[in-house]
């Protein structure tokens, strides 16, 4: 997945996109979700330019995270899902319960999703600052 939307001006790393085999976790909108790839339940995507807005909907088995951070690092912005017992996006236990997560704030370089739990990530989104070669989202 890193460099797979580099020409929409979005990198992602610790990801992997995938197509759930349980019914209840597909998306409404595609067939294909994001998960954190490894034991971390972290992903991360970075954007070539600063961006203001970003958001997905998650599902997990706890709560997650979603932290936007400037160009040097500082976290401009944090926003949690409130926990949801008995969901196991991994496991295909239980149904989805899908939530919400959007920042808006200026210079966004980069977000993290995180989480101590399995979650996985539909519809994410970006607007911003336009680059030459890259739309934006």
């Amino acid at each position: 997945m890193t460099e797979q939307y580099c020409h929409l001006g979005v990198r992602f790393s610790d990801a992997i996109a995938l197509e759930p085999s349980n019914p209840a976790f597909l998306p409404k909108t595609g067939c294909f979700v994001l998960m954190p790839l490894g034991q971390e339940m972290i992903l991360t995507a970075s954007f070539d330019s600063p961006t203001s807005w970003v958001g997905g909907e998650v599902c997990g088995a706890g709560s997650v995270i979603l932290t936007a951070f400037d160009q040097t690092g500082k976290i401009l912005a944090q926003v949690t899902t409130a926990a949801t017992p008995g969901v196991a996006p991994s496991q295909g236990k239980g149904s989805c319960f899908w939530q919400q997560l959007e920042l808006n704030s200026c210079g966004i370089a980069k977000v993290m999703f995180h989480s101590s739990e399995p979650f996985i990530i539909k519809d994410f989104y970006f607007k911003g600052a336009i680059t030459a070669n890259a739309p934006s989202y």
